[in-house]
């Protein structure tokens, strides 16, 4: 018989959520980019590449330094990483051990909850209020001198809501004297007008996480980067995989941040349309919840099988809604893209309310 000694491994749940041949769908289910890049300057990047990209290991260095400039950061308080969940799971690794308690919120990243179950943690959640907003006072009074570590996505991940920076600093100064390493996964940062890398030359418990995957629109190539202090960055260093990166997402990296221009537009006319539809739900008495995301919550109610009907003849992709005090199949998040709210499909989910 096989000797498995983490028999409790056997019990960690995952989700399975692949849909075959994604890519012939309008894919609004998993907060992707939708917009693609000219086909002129995708021929670009393409021509540059080579067989060594490929055949030999990666050279990161230069994309450090590409990133170090662009973020105004010392390249020695970054860390690479295959995907933001790549970090988060060396951050379980070492800050947590059997029977650490670890503050998040509820919902959250499901990966948080796979990574405490993994490495047998304790999750301390913290409450959401009705109107689905963070209870920063239940926040606040969950930190003591028990707490191993705290993790949460800002803006929140799936509710979409945003801890304003004032409100933040004042929990991170109470962690901070618990020397409780605290973890800001900023993936959306570019859809919120947020920039929190601050937090890390003023904390030295602080690790702001980012991601290539949202508002640079490279969820495939599986990249991104922690901002932390140089002695957090020697951790995930001592821990982290041979290389951190492969080489093809080191050239698509440099790519993304020499255009980040492209990106950066991308991301504000994705905001402009999100608060559009938002509106235009409204008007029609749809029930909506806007996000600071890339992505809003809809309350389709009754019609909601219509709803399904129309996306399934559009072949759009979407999600249920994760909401706290909410019948999980009554709400529909949608990703947001630029002029999504002039789409056939809204106007046809628009005209089956009435």
């Amino acid at each position: 018989m096989l000797k498995i000694k983490k028999k409790w491994l056997k019990k960690v749940h995952r989700v399975k959520n692949e849909v075959k041949n994604r890519h012939k769908f309008l894919r609004l289910d998993k907060n992707e980019k939708i917009e693609n890049y000219s086909n002129k300057l995708w021929m670009t990047f393409i021509n540059q590449l080579t067989q060594d990209d490929f055949q030999a290991y990666p050279q990161i260095e230069e994309l450090y330094l590409r990133l170090s400039k662009k973020i105004s950061i010392n390249r020695k308080n970054i860390y690479l990483s295959s995907g933001s969940d790549s970090s988060i799971k060396i951050f379980f690794e070492i800050f947590t051990k059997k029977k650490s308690r670890l503050i998040t919120t509820d919902p959250c990243f499901p990966m948080y909850k796979v990574y405490s179950e993994i490495n047998q943690n304790k999750l301390i959640f913290i409450k959401y209020n009705k109107n689905f907003t963070l209870d920063l006072k239940d926040f606040y009074k969950k930190i003591n001198n028990k707490i191993d570590a705290i993790i949460i996505a800002n803006p929140n991940s799936p509710v979409g809501d945003l801890i304003q920076e004032k409100d933040l600093i004042k929990i991170i100064k109470k962690s901070n004297k618990y020397g409780i390493p605290f973890f800001i996964d900023q993936a959306y940062f570019e859809f919120s007008k947020t920039d929190m890398i601050q937090l890390v030359k003023k904390f030295d418990n602080v690790i702001i996480s980012r991601t290539f995957s949202k508002g640079m629109g490279a969820a495939g190539i599986r990249l991104a980067y922690i901002i932390a202090n140089y002695k957090i960055i020697k951790l995930f260093e001592n821990v982290r995989p041979l290389y951190e990166i492969n080489q093809i997402a080191v050239r698509y990296g440099l790519f993304l941040i020499k255009n980040y221009s492209l990106a950066k537009n991308y991301c504000v006319k994705t905001i402009i349309s999100r608060d559009k539809l938002c509106k235009i739900f409204e008007k029609n008495k749809i029930i909506v919840i806007n996000s600071k995301t890339n992505s809003i919550h809809v309350k389709f109610g009754k019609n909601l099988n219509k709803v399904k009907k129309i996306f399934n003849n559009f072949r759009v992709l979407f999600k249920f809604s994760t909401l706290p005090h909410s019948n999980y199949k009554q709400w529909v998040r949608l990703t947001i893209f630029p002029d999504i709210e002039k789409e056939e499909f809204i106007k046809k989910i628009i005209l089956c309310q009435k």
